[in-house]
């Protein structure tokens, strides 16, 4: 039995957009990816970067994220500027600031892990400043 099946022109075309938009998305990686890991490192890693950035997305970036060039731009922090803002994040300004969700140790230290390995932004000294 010879069964053909037809696609019409117009969801071809709209199937192929859409994937070309998911490898696009899926290619945009944002962090640096050490060299020799598993693939099951691999899934490890992205999902420890995937939430330490969202952990900051949701807590911080309202105050560290600037508007350069009218795009939003993500400081950043060296590993010593977080041993410091850690200490400095207990201080009550900040601690009145963070409202009632506190970050624990360990979501620090998951927001530290997506600082260490993101794609840096290059910012000038003069916009480190104003972070």
């Amino acid at each position: 039995m010879n069964i053909k099946l037809y696609i019409p022109l117009n969801t071809y075309l709209t199937c192929l957009v859409l994937l070309s938009i998911f490898i696009a998305c899926v290619s945009n990686k944002n962090y640096i990816l050490p060299k020799g890991l598993s693939t099951s490192q691999k899934k490890d890693f992205v999902l420890q970067f995937n939430q330490g950035r969202t952990l900051y997305d949701l807590n911080c970036a309202n105050c560290h994220n600037k508007i350069i060039n009218n795009k939003v731009v993500e400081p950043d922090f060296t590993v010593e500027q977080f041993e410091i803002y850690k200490i400095r994040i207990k201080n009550e300004p900040h601690v009145t600031s963070l409202g009632p969700q506190q970050i624990t140790p360990t979501e620090m230290n998951k927001i530290l892990f997506f600082f260490i390995n993101k794609k840096k932004t290059k910012q000038t000294p003069q916009q480190l400043l104003n972070i």
